[in-house]
């Protein structure tokens, strides 16, 4: 029997910590060949303060969910947000 490899899926675990907040994050990504880059196209984001789960985030083939937990004040969303945004953006495009 021989089998032909079609794709391969690579799954990185990522922290980050920003002005008291931990971000765990999870992408994975499709490779073609092994000397192809690619995006991701799965984002998992899980937002800690204090050790407690606060927020997360996904992102799934172009679409992005944040959900935030609503004791935070106005301006810890807004950073948190911000935060996630800048994740997802840097995961995307970088190469």
């Amino acid at each position: 029997m021989e089998l032909t490899k079609k794709q391969t899926l690579q799954k990185t675990c990522y922290s980050y910590e920003a002005a008291g907040f931990n971000y765990d994050i999870t992408s994975e990504c499709e490779f073609t060949d092994e000397a192809s880059t690619s995006v991701p196209t799965d984002i998992a984001i899980t937002v800690k303060k204090d050790s407690a789960q606060i927020g997360s985030a996904n992102y799934t083939g172009g679409y992005k969910m944040i959900n935030v937990d609503s004791s935070l004040s106005d301006e810890e969303c807004k950073q948190v947000n911000n935060t996630i945004f800048d994740i997802f953006s840097f995961l995307l495009t970088k190469e």
